[in-house]
């Protein structure tokens, strides 16, 4: 996409914000067997070959146990060092897995349960994210958090980063969908959580930066595209009322938020 498109996208969004008003060692209650012991044991090939075996079988197909002994033995793969090379897409895989558990587990309860893997595996996709964003690789950065997003669609601050980091990496549409998703009936309250909050808050400043950028290059459209900067950094500061970094970043062009706000 030729970069003035990109500008203009970016730029719409921007008016668009202008609108807006300021674990355990095992599958916890797990009932297999022959899946616990090789995993207790560390036997993870073993319980992942075990596993994928099961939901080949018509029995065991809609069972959502063996999908998660699969997500967690892919989780544990890859942190031994002789067999991380064989298993370079473990992360992928496992998050494939952890979602059929979420599809299968139909009264929640697996999930419930076993809600300690389900926080290490997002915090290893979030991991993950940081390394492609260091190195500017957005596309694969959205990629990440579309995993995560899989596991919690209605992790809001998932979808406004994954929103964010779909719009550097040239998806335009997809990502203004996801972040006006997220930003839906602000005032009426943003749910957010501790552990994805963090990205959230960077993803507001990395949007931010983008709009500035923008600005020193489309010269017919500065004004605009600071004033949409600092109204992403205001709404960032009703998504985050406690962050203080959103604070010193608004502070920063030239629009300080009242000791009251704070």
């Amino acid at each position: 996409m030729p970069g003035y498109r990109l500008r203009t996208l970016v730029l719409a969004f921007g008016f668009f914000l202008l609108t807006i008003h300021i674990a355990p060692g095992q599958v916890a209650g797990g009932k297999y067997d022959n899946l616990f012991k090789p995993y207790e044991k560390g036997w993870y090939e073993d319980c992942l070959y075990k596993a994928e075996a099961m939901t080949q079988k018509d029995k065991y197909k809609k069972d959502p146990e063996p999908y998660l002994y699969m997500a967690m033995c892919f989780y544990e793969l890859v942190r031994i060092p002789e067999l991380a090379e064989f298993y370079r897409s473990a992360l992928r895989y496992s998050f494939k897995q952890a979602a059929k558990v979420r599809k299968l587990d139909k009264d929640g309860s697996v999930y419930q349960a076993n809600t300690n893997f389900y926080q290490k595996l997002t915090v290893w996709g979030l991991e993950q994210a940081d390394v492609d964003i260091d190195g500017e690789r957005y596309r694969r950065a959205a990629t990440k958090y579309g995993y995560i997003l899989k596991l919690d669609p209605e992790n809001r601050n998932i979808r406004y980063t994954k929103g964010v980091h779909d719009i550097l990496a040239r998806n335009v549409s997809g990502g203004v969908v996801n972040m006006k998703s997220a930003l839906q009936d602000i005032e009426s309250g943003y749910s957010s959580d501790s552990l994805t909050e963090p990205a959230a808050i960077n993803a507001v400043i990395l949007f931010s930066n983008q709009l500035v950028q923008e600005s020193l290059v489309d010269t017919l459209n500065t004004e605009q595209l600071i004033d949409s900067a600092r109204t992403s950094l205001s709404t960032g500061t009703i998504m985050f009322p406690n962050s203080s970094r959103l604070r010193d970043e608004l502070e920063k062009l030239g629009h300080p938020v009242p000791r009251s706000e704070q």
